[in-house]
């Protein structure tokens, strides 16, 4: 292999898995969403961001129909931000009993 000792092989091989394995690392951490999302500072549970949610993440907890899900974007996008997660009462169709399931899974930031 073009003149190589085996420990320079050697080295070209590790040299190439590293860079692959760099490479993967890369790649991985632009797929994935960032872990800021889902950590709550204020509780030991990991929860989603209702600021940074998008609508796949509200429906994915299966706490809210499609419907109101779009409504908790539409809200955020009209009104800004939610500075506090009892602002989801505003929306048309949470009242206590869903806005208690919601609470289980977002928190707001």
């Amino acid at each position: 292999m073009l003149g190589l000792t085996q420990q320079e092989r050697q080295v070209v091989v590790f040299l190439a898995a590293v860079a692959l394995a760099g490479l993967g690392i890369n790649i991985s951490q632009k797929l994935i969403p960032p872990v800021k999302k889902f950590v709550c500072a204020e509780s030991n549970s990991v929860k989603i961001n209702i600021n940074q949610a998008s609508l796949e993440d509200i429906l994915r907890t299966r706490a809210v129909p499609k419907k109101i899900a779009g409504e908790i974007i539409a809200f955020r996008d009209n009104n800004g931000p939610y500075i506090y997660l009892e602002q989801l009462k505003k929306i048309k169709g949470i009242k206590e009993a869903r806005f208690n399931k919601l609470k289980e899974f977002f928190f707001a930031e």
